[in-house]
């Protein structure tokens, strides 16, 4: 009695560590509910008075094979269930009279990484393992085809290249806010590259150097265009100049032909009376058409400066509008630059963080492509595939695809936008 009652004590406590178990395998599932077996896990069963304890495994066909037993099926069934099964499979025996059975799991089924992982292959299964701890369980994310070094050189050069394109970014921003003052006719500049690049680690020394750089730019072209519009002026005043000359001329060359134009009556009453000779009426016609000719050279160059005048002021004016249209092609180009650089920014920073370079990510100040789990989960003979999140619980014999996702190129949101980098207000 004594030998049977320490066996029913052991018994009891190894039920109530199954049951432990139990819980705390459940607790790892989304919902509440009992952990189902699956093929791969290792099962304890004991029965009530009897000496023989088995450690069996649940084949592939979902079965457990126990001596004289044969196949019982076990797959999907809760503890209790399996408990009854192998109760149940022993009476049709007739060995046991009424057997009482205990189960418990020895080991669950392994959890299988495949995928963008260093090292895929089978994981034992622990209670609360998340998809990014199976990850890390595989060695992480890692690009396929790459040893260690390769991925380590890798990380360096695309740590390098992210300074570079940084660097270029800076330099192109301050370019931008040097023509927006251009096209602002803005005598200076600040800069300020908006929310969009507070991601980019910005160089202060550096950007004051090429700040230096572009209001030395902007200061030589604005007294350029103003010497040239200064000379233009002055020729433009000239023309204006000789156009009032002309037109005083033309003034005086009208009272002199209002006093050949006297003369000529007068010359005309004499001859009239036959008090002229033909040389003196010769003498007047030649002197009235030279004042004719005259005021006529007079007309032709007034007409020349008009069109001189309007020649300069034409000038003028396109000079205007073609360094107005150059700045504005130059910042259109500046832009395209920037979105190439910040597209070639983007694609570092994936390939960095693809590879799990730390530092890299550090610098870009932003998340990295998408990482994707992806769970199949067999249960009852059929699969269940499961989008998982990266702390989602996954359970025993799990599949566990790890994948990359990386946003299209062509993908451009509003927030993309190039704000006016350098502009007051």
């Amino acid at each position: 009695m004594k030998r049977l009652g320490r066996f029913v004590t052991s018994f009891t406590r190894f039920r109530v560590v199954a049951a432990l178990l139990l819980v705390f395998g459940a607790a790892c599932s989304a919902a509440a509910e009992p952990y189902r077996l699956v093929p791969g896990d290792r099962l304890d069963v004991a029965v009530l008075g009897e000496p023989e304890r088995w450690e069996v495994q649940i084949d592939l066909d979902g079965a457990l094979r126990l001596p004289t037993l044969g196949r019982v099926s076990a797959d999907g069934m809760t503890l209790d269930e399996a408990e009854a099964a192998l109760s149940a499979a022993m009476r049709e025996t007739g060995l046991y009279v009424s057997p009482q059975v205990a189960v418990s799991v020895a080991t669950y089924a392994p959890v299988l990484v495949t995928g963008a992982v260093r090292a895929p292959g089978l994981f034992d299964f622990t209670p609360a393992l998340t998809a990014n701890a199976a990850t890390a369980m595989a060695g992480g994310i890692a690009l396929t085809g790459l040893d260690g070094t390769a991925l380590s050189l890798e990380a360096t050069q695309f740590t390098g290249q992210l300074r570079i394109i940084e660097t270029d970014i800076q330099s192109t921003l301050v370019r931008i806010a040097r023509v927006e003052a251009q096209l602002e006719d803005r005598d200076d500049f600040t800069f300020d590259p908006g929310p969009r690049f507070s991601a980019v680690k910005f160089d202060a020394e550096l950007i004051e150097h090429l700040m230096s750089r572009e209001r030395a730019i902007l200061t030589e072209e604005r007294q350029a265009a103003a010497e040239l519009g200064r000379l233009r002026q002055i020729e433009l005043d000239n023309v204006e100049k000789q156009i009032d000359i002309l037109m005083e001329r033309s003034k005086v060359q009208d009272d002199l032909i209002a006093l050949q134009q006297e003369e000529r009556d007068a010359a005309d009453a004499l001859d009239a009376r036959g008090l002229r000779t033909r040389s003196d009426m010769a003498r007047v016609d030649r002197m009235e058409a030279d004042l004719r000719a005259q005021v006529l050279d007079i007309e032709a160059a007034l007409s020349q400066a008009r069109t001189r005048r309007a020649d300069i002021a034409s000038t003028i004016a396109q000079a205007g509008i073609d360094r107005r249209m150059a700045f504005l092609e130059d910042s259109a180009s500046l832009r395209t630059e920037l979105e190439r650089q910040m597209h070639n920014r983007r694609t570092v920073l994936q390939k960095s963080f693809i590879l799990g370079d730390p530092l890299a990510i550090a610098l870009s100040g932003e998340a990295g492509p998408t990482i994707t789990h992806t769970i199949h989960r067999r249960r009852g003979g059929s699969i269940k595939t499961i989008v998982a999140g990266p702390e989602d619980v996954m359970m025993p014999g799990d599949t566990l695809v790890v994948e990359v996702e990386v946003p299209p190129k062509a993908a451009q949101t509003q927030a993309d936008t190039v704000d006016l980098a350098g502009t007051d207000g």
